[in-house]
This record gives C-alpha cells, structure tokens and sequence, in this order.
C-alpha cells in the first residue's frame, strides 16, 4: 500500500458523513487548563494534519512533506507519521461504518464504480517564472471504488465509500467479483445486500455471486433485481461508440483548432471542443483564414463524423446533465430522461440522410435497447 492510499480514499468518502450521522456519536475532545506539552501538540498536529489530507484526498503525503516539511518542527519520520496516523483514523472509521452498516434495519446495494483521473498535478519550478516542472506529483490515473447506497431513517439516500483500489488500465472492462466478496464479508452485510449496479456488460459471474451472498447471509434475493446496470456507464459506452475510428481525426483537429492536450477521459469535454471546432468550420474560419492554410485540414467526410458525434452525444449530454447534476434522481425524473432521450435518438434515426450518421444512430441506439 503506498502512503496508506486505501485508506486516504476511503476515509474521504465516509469521514464526513459518518460525523454527521446522528446515529454514530461524534468524537469528543476533552481540554483542561494546563498547558500542552511538546509532544500533545505535536500529536494534535499530526492528527489535524492526517484529517486534513483526508478531506481534501487530493495531497499526499509525500507530496505534503516535500513542501511543508523544511518549515516544521518534525526530522524525517513525518511522512511515515503522517502514513501512520490516516491508517490509523481509517480503522477507526472503518470500525464505526461497519458497526453501523451491521445494525442496519434495511436493505444495502452496493454499486462498482470505475473513475479515471486525465490531470496531472504539475509542480511549480522556482527557476523559471513561468514554467512548471514536469517532476512534481501525478494522481491517480484510474480507480475502482466499492460503495454502499442506502436509505438512511430520516429518508435521505446515502453513499458511503467502503473500498477503494487503483487499477492498471484505464480500458479494463472486467468486473473483479472478488472485490464484491471482500467488502460484503469485511463488512459483515451479507443478510443486508439485495442489489449491486455494475457496468453495462454481461457477466455470467454475478449470477454465483448472488447465490454466495444468499448462502452465506441466509438472505433470499430476487434475481430480477439483483444485478442492475449504471446509467453513467451506458452513457460512456455510447459516447465510445460514437469515438469509434476517430482517434487520428482528434488528433488532427487539436494540431489545427490549437488546443492543449486532447485526451479526456471524459467524453462531455471531448464534445464542448469537438463542437467548438464544428462552429469554426461552419462559419468558414479554417477556410478563409489565411492562418490556417498551412494545416492539415479534416475532408467534408471527416467534418460528417465531427457533426454525426457532436448531434447524437449532445443528445445523451443534455439527458445525462439534468439527470446527475441534480443528485440522486427519483423514479419519475429517471425514467421521463431516459424516455425523453430514446426519443431525441429516434427522431434523429428518422432524419438521417447520411449512411455514417445512420449506422452511428443505429448502434447507439441498440446499446440503450438493450440496457
């Protein structure tokens, strides 16, 4: 484990909500009259500084000690104390969620969620004054979170991270079903767990890991609701259909449009700067602008696969930014989006006069079918 990042992940998804839970007594701090000594304050520090980290799950460690350290009252053990001391506060929260999650009266899902970080934290170079050096800190690149989602009993829905773990590759679509079991049974829920929401492919697996969890917990589940599919992850597998066969054109366009880096993961940014470079073409800009006469510039066919991916993604986006922007949506806001974007997709099926566009329209459409 480095720097204790399990922890550091974790902790950052239920440290807050398990101090707010009026179910889970608030740790209490006890202060007399007398003067600290050295070593109560450098306690209190390194605890303040450890929950710190947490919170903002954006500074390591390391990275905290390279900047801060020379200026604090600490040799070169800081780091490991810091370690330490977020281990330390991760068990301690660990241990009231699941002592919380075990008492549960009520029903659990737990959802894989797969995140993927596209920046880099770039550290400022002191002898240049307007340059960074490329040495300072990456975060992670891409990772899989294991949470619970429940009801709690003044009716809000809650999310409470409960695993975290980095992963080597980001296109890594297989679902890892061990790490179900690992949370299920460190946590002690397996007679409260009755759904879990995976990604959008089919797994024969997930039909033993409900059987397991029926076994083991004596809890019967029904299999029509057991495994349910992420909405978030259809919209992304429909976006990559539509990226299809365009890693080249991207390129092209970030050289002549003038863009930074053009490698989001993200494909909502892909499509602000795709349709960015749409409008430019439609008012003639790369044409008549002498600039851009000494670049490579996309054929009338590729300008058709920029426009076929900025109409049909511009329709999931409008859905997926009313839909999750909000926070959790109820059944009726949730079904009406998804309506309404099976609609948008056919009404651009039925307009269609462009065999690229129709063939694009047509797989888009299938997936969602079948989601």
């Amino acid at each position: 484990m480095e720097y204790g990042d399990l922890a550091l992940a974790s902790c950052s998804g239920m440290s807050r909500q398990l101090k707010s839970d009026d179910s889970i007594d608030n740790e209490k701090t006890v202060v007399d009259n007398r003067i600290p000594t050295q070593t109560e304050k450098e306690k209190k520090f390194l605890r303040s500084t450890a929950e710190w980290l947490i919170r903002t799950a954006r500074v390591p460690p390391h990275s905290f000690v390279d900047r801060m350290g020379p200026v604090l009252p600490f040799d070169d053990s800081l780091q490991s104390l810091l370690e330490g001391e977020i281990l330390k506060i991760h068990e301690e929260r660990k241990d009231k969620a699941k002592k919380f999650l075990k008492d549960f009266d009520g029903k659990l899902t737990i959802s894989y969620d797969r995140v993927a970080y596209d920046d880099e934290w770039l550290a400022y170079d002191e002898e240049y004054d307007d340059s960074y050096s490329k040495d300072g800190p990456v975060l992670h690149k891409a990772f899989v979170n294991l949470s619970v989602h429940f009801v709690d009993r003044n009716w809000n829905v809650r999310k409470w991270i409960l695993r975290y773990s980095p992963i080597e590759f980001e296109r890594v679509e297989k679902v890892e079903v061990k790490k179900f079991k690992k949370v299920i049974l460190d946590y002690e829920i397996e007679d409260k767990v009755s759904t879990i929401v995976v990604p959008n492919h089919g797994d024969k697996r997930f039909d033993a890991l409900r059987k397991w969890i029926e076994k083991k917990g004596e809890n019967p589940i029904d299999p029509c609701f057991f495994r349910i599919c992420c909405c978030s992850d259809l919209f992304r597998l429909m976006a990559g259909d539509l990226f299809d066969d365009m890693d080249l054109l991207l390129e092209d366009i970030r050289v002549l449009v003038g863009w930074g880096k053009m490698s989001s993961t993200n494909w909502n940014v892909t499509l602000c700067s795709l349709q960015e470079a749409l409008d430019m073409e439609d008012k003639k800009v790369f044409e008549e602008d002498e600039y851009y006469q000494d670049f490579d510039q996309p054929s009338e066919e590729e300008w058709m696969m920029v426009r076929t991916f900025c109409k049909l993604a511009g329709c999931i986006y409008k859905v997926a930014k009313e839909l999750f922007e909000g926070g959790y949506s109820t059944s009726n806001v949730y079904f009406h989006l998804l309506a309404e974007l099976k609609g948008m997709l056919n009404q651009e099926l039925m307009s269609a006069d462009d065999d690229y566009f129709l063939c694009k329209a047509k797989k888009i459409l299938e997936r969602f079918d079948k989601y």
